[in-house]
């Protein structure tokens, strides 16, 4: 038996779950448009599943933290000018997005924000 799940029913099964502060909105926001649109791309339904989402899904406030946490090395950016300092650190956020891209599927959020899919 399926049940259709709308943003708002989505959105709302997290906030009134035990893992409400797992995922700002805009990330379940983002979540679940990315969920919809695999589904439409293969035609095949997705089981909602929350803890499985909250396993899968990681949201970080940067690429670069994000990438981190799985062992990427930013440029060192210590003991620079202000805008050389500004300029690596955008550089070192593309790089992180990058090597995010290039081993998991990555959600961009507004604000540099983004969630990744564990890998």
């Amino acid at each position: 038996m399926y049940q259709i799940v709308n943003q708002s029913d989505f959105v709302s099964a997290f906030k009134q779950s035990e893992r409400k502060n797992q995922f700002s909105y805009a990330a379940l926001c983002a979540i679940f448009d990315h969920i919809t649109e695999i589904e439409e791309s293969d035609g095949n339904d997705i089981e909602f599943d929350l803890v499985s989402i909250c396993c899968d899904w990681c949201e970080y406030p940067s690429a670069k933290e994000a990438a981190q946490a799985y062992g990427f090395e930013p440029y060192d950016i210590q003991k620079r000018e202000n805008n050389e300092m500004e300029f690596l650190e955008r550089f070192n956020e593309r790089r992180a997005l990058k090597y995010l891209r290039n081993n998991t599927q990555v959600i961009e959020l507004n604000g540099g924000a983004v969630v990744i899919y564990n890998f």
